[in-house]
C-alpha cells in the first residue's frame, strides 16, 4: 500500500507494541486484551523485509527463541518446525547453519 495509510501502525497494534484505541484484535476467536503480551507475541509472528543484523546462524537464532519461557511451556505438537516449512520455500537445511552474513537476502528472509 501507499505511504501513510497505516500499515506500520496496524502491524504495531497487531504485535501489541501500540494500544488499539478503537476496535479489537482477535486471534482464533480470542481477544488480544485477554491474552498476556508474551503469550500473544509467541503466537503472532513478524517477518521483516530487512536483512537480519544478528550474530550466529539462523539455527542459533531459532534455538535462542526456543529458550524463552513462553515456548518452553508449549506442548510439543502445537507448532510446526520452521526448518521443515522453509524447505517448502526452497531454503536448504544447510542455510540454517551458515552465518547470517553469508546467506542471500532471500534466504535470510525465509529463515527469519
Amino acid at each position: 500500500g501507499r505511504s501513510g495509510i497505516g500499515k506500520s501502525r496496524f502491524l504495531r497494534a497487531l504485535s501489541k507494541l501500540d494500544v488499539c484505541k478503537d476496535g479489537s484484535i482477535y486471534l482464533n476467536g480470542k481477544s488480544s486484551s485477554g491474552i498476556l503480551i508474551p503469550n500473544w507475541r509467541s503466537r503472532v509472528m513478524w517477518v521483516s523485509q530487512d536483512r537480519p543484523t544478528l550474530s550466529g546462524s539462523p539455527r542459533d537464532f531459532y534455538e535462542s527463541i526456543l529458550s524463552y519461557a513462553t515456548y518452553q511451556n508449549r506442548k510439543s505438537g502445537n507448532y510446526r518446525d520452521p526448518i521443515e516449512i522453509a524447505k517448502q520455500w526452497n531454503l536448504s537445511e544447510e542455510a540454517w547453519d551458515q552465518s547470517w552474513g553469508s546467506i542471500s537476502g532471500g534466504e535470510g528472509q525465509r529463515a527469519n
